[in-house]
């Protein structure tokens, strides 16, 4: 599936791809790349809110990032409850932030997700 760059879609891939790094240095001291992987789906479920919220993508695509994570999350020891319930409290989370944003940290926070997207786009396609 090839899709156009977008802040969510970077922020999966490059915390997927800093994964390698991170187990390779932190391997010594115990590092957990399950855990990081949780982390991740809780993450990506409070920016599927910022996502929607700020008409960067639809529902559909949102469901469709998350099923591409839940994939990778499995691939790397995280069963697909787990996933789930954690990107749930994601959303959660992300619900319960931004009601209590005012509107005009919400407009700021959409302008910087789309800044976000045009960097991206701007260098050159760097992601699909």
């Amino acid at each position: 599936m090839t899709s156009k760059p977008t802040p969510l879609r970077a922020a999966f891939l490059t915390a997927l791809l800093a994964m390698p790094v991170a187990q390779a240095v932190a391997a010594p001291q115990g590092f957990d790349p399950r855990q990081m992987t949780e982390q991740l789906a809780t993450m990506s479920g409070m920016m599927s809110v910022i996502a929607v919220e700020c008409r960067l993508h639809t529902q559909a695509e949102v469901a469709a990032m998350r099923d591409e994570q839940r994939e990778a999350s499995v691939a790397r020891g995280v069963e697909n409850a787990s996933f789930d319930r954690l990107y749930a409290e994601g959303v959660e989370r992300g619900r319960a932030h931004l009601a209590g944003v005012p509107a005009d940290e919400k407009a700021r926070t959409c302008a910087e997700a789309r800044q976000q997207l045009e960097q991206l786009q701007s260098q050159g396609g760097m992601l699909r």
